[in-house]
């Protein structure tokens, strides 16, 4: 059984890599039927550790996804947070798949791999400043220490979309979480 689910374990990582939400969850959905060690003779706090070893796993394969370290450090640090303040084991229960499907939803959203050193900055200078006025192709040229003709064409060939298109998509889907996942009214969304 160890051995079954250290390679589930490696499987879900992969799948996580890879920003396959269903491939991951069917892993571990082979090592919850598989089952995992009690840590502690507390409930609570076996679940706890359990789920912090979860989010370290998927914080790992989401890195190896070509994610920035930024938003994992975000993405974790919320987790661990929920993670602390949960003492319901039924809610407990349900946060390896939210973990989960997180760090996929970061991998789809957020890689980078596969882009030039340049457009690799460039996106993650934009997605790290999107409540940023400011925020425009002259900008990131300068950020970046480039040209606005060399990093707009460069955008333009990897991605098939001006950057100004991309920031307005990344800006969209920003708020359409925004709406999904807080209470804040639509006015303070629209503004951020």
């Amino acid at each position: 059984n160890l051995e079954k689910r250290y390679q589930n374990e490696t499987l879900m990582m992969e799948r996580i890599a890879a920003g396959d939400t269903s491939g991951a969850l069917k892993a571990l959905s082979r090592i919850t039927r598989i089952g995992m060690d009690v840590r502690s003779s507390d409930s609570i706090s076996s679940q706890h550790y359990y789920l912090a070893v979860m989010n370290t796993l998927c914080r790992k394969a989401a890195e190896k996804g070509g994610v920035h370290p930024y938003y994992l450090d975000e993405i974790s640090r919320e987790m661990s947070v929920k993670i602390l303040k949960t003492y319901n084991m039924e809610t407990l229960g349900r946060m390896p798949a939210e973990i989960l499907a997180g760090y996929c939803r970061c991998v789809a959203e957020l890689n980078v791999s596969g882009y030039s050193h340049t457009v690799s900055r460039a996106l993650n200078y934009i997605n790290a400043n999107l409540d940023s006025q400011k925020l425009s192709l002259a900008a990131v040229a300068d950020e970046l220490n480039v040209s606005r003709s060399y990093l707009s064409a460069r955008f333009k060939e990897e991605l098939h979309q001006t950057l100004t298109d991309y920031t307005a998509k990344r800006r969209i889907e920003n708020a359409q979480e925004l709406l999904r996942d807080t209470s804040l009214p639509v006015q303070d969304i629209a503004s951020l």
